[in-house]
């Protein structure tokens, strides 16, 4: 009971604090003098107040913030203009690395600058950028949570819909948009405060058999050699249902990206571990960033009810085992539950979970990761406290390329266009288009 008493009240005081501080504000009394001194004076809030006259009011158009901050985003960009502008702005100041540019396209001011605590230059959670910002410090680490604390958690409020899903990456945003044209009812819940996921930062390729590129160029390419291919890779470990059925999708997977407008085109040479080209790539770099910014936009259009810095922390179920949904941590509305008729986990990998991959293959302790910040494998702990079957955990699979001391991943397609791995005397020691379990097995 101790636990549950503890969990209970500190939503309750998290929301009575949001509350009173933003009463407090809209007076313009108490609320401007608790940024006007102290450490607090030298956050974001602080600074409009002393030097701008400012009042709460001014970013915050109503006493209570939504999780996603967007209506702050909003009131940020008409004094500031847009992530666009902004990079544009930078441009022309001769800045040769501006935040405001970056492969991720952020478009939440509220990402990085925070008006009441600590502001951070989000890139720098994967770069080592010289990135001073106003009011603010280098890096704030995205560090993995014990989902268990959260067992017998009361959420404060409840709510329905449709169909839940977990992870707002490339595969959870595809969902929810076909589920809102099948009429369904859709929430969208990414524990980051961007949208893209692990998608954000692929560089290289969609692997897809049977495309228009593929025939254009006359490569002659099936499902049979796709999955031949794949089994090879995993060294027959690997679901072969499930490699087929890959396979045999890819080229609608294609064409329904193409149909919003994406076009790629065939990588000319073999990437590593296929027998035919088969690779789509696009010239303007990072594929997954192109792709992400196809996919938003037609999010937005759907309907979809999409919340960021929004983490489930557990999945709800009846007595018979049968999940009825999720309870969120909302960034500003604490804890809450929605109840649906089902729940997809679209969460991606534990990569950026330091001790799960210790844990699954110990040579790989305390390896660098090139993965994005928030991969922390929660969606493999809320499936397995219900019950869910788990497989493969123990397959870590390395990136031969990486920029040294750094989490910078250099894509594939550089060794597929002629690039070469050497030693440190320069002596090439490996077929530099091996198939990756190969690959890193031998650098390390």
């Amino acid at each position: 009971m101790k636990t549950l008493s503890r969990l209970t009240l500190c939503a309750v005081l998290t929301l009575t604090s949001c509350s009173v501080a933003f009463s407090a504000g809209m007076s313009d009394v108490s609320g401007k003098a608790l940024y006007q001194t102290g450490k607090k004076a030298d956050y974001l809030a602080g600074y409009h107040g002393k030097a701008l006259g400012a009042d709460c009011a001014v970013c915050h158009p109503s006493q209570s913030v939504s999780d996603s901050e967007r209506e702050i985003d909003a009131n940020c960009q008409k004094c500031h203009g847009t992530y666009q502008q902004l990079g544009q702005k930078d441009k022309s100041n001769g800045k040769s690395i501006s935040a405001h540019q970056g492969h991720l396209s952020i478009s939440s001011c509220t990402t990085c600058h925070k008006g009441h605590e600590e502001s951070f230059a989000y890139c720098n959670n994967c770069h080592i950028f010289n990135m001073p910002m106003k009011f603010g410090r280098a890096k704030v680490p995205y560090a993995p949570e014990d989902l268990s604390f959260y067992r017998n958690a009361i959420p404060n409020r409840e709510e329905t819909a449709d169909i839940v899903i977990v992870g707002g990456g490339g595969a959870g945003m595809v969902a929810a948009i076909e589920l809102q044209k099948a009429g369904k009812k859709v929430v969208l819940l990414e524990k980051m405060p961007i949208l893209g996921g692990s998608s954000l930062l692929a560089t290289g390729g969609m692997n897809v058999v049977g495309s228009k590129p593929q025939k254009d160029s006359g490569v002659k390419d099936d499902v049979d050699t796709f999955v031949k291919d794949s089994l090879h890779l995993g060294k027959g470990k690997n679901d072969q249902d499930l490699i087929r059925i890959l396979g045999t999708n890819s080229n609608d997977a294609y064409e329904w990206f193409e149909s919003l407008g994406g076009q790629l085109e065939l990588q000319k040479g073999k990437t590593g571990g296929t027998t035919n080209p088969r690779q789509l790539y696009t010239k303007s770099g990072g594929i997954g960033r192109y792709m992400v910014e196809m996919i938003e936009p037609a999010l937005v259009k759907s309907g979809a009810d999409v919340r960021v810095n929004s983490k489930v922390v557990r999945l709800v179920h009846d007595k018979a085992g049968q999940v009825t949904g999720v309870i969120v941590k909302g960034k500003n509305s604490g804890l809450y539950q929605i109840n649906a008729k089902a729940v997809i986990l679209a969460t991606g990998s534990y990569a950026n979970n330091g001790a799960l991959v210790a844990k699954y293959n110990p040579q790989f302790e305390g390896i660098i990761t090139t993965a994005q910040p928030g991969s922390h494998g929660d969606g493999i702990a809320l499936a397995s406290e219900v019950g869910a079957q788990v497989n493969h955990l123990e397959r870590v699979q390395i990136h031969p390329n990486a920029a040294a001391g750094t989490t910078i991943m250099i894509t594939q397609a550089i060794r597929n266009n002629g690039g070469i791995l050497v030693n440190r005397s320069g002596k090439r020691f490996v077929d530099d288009q091996a198939a990756r379990n190969k690959l890193g097995p031998e650098i390390l």
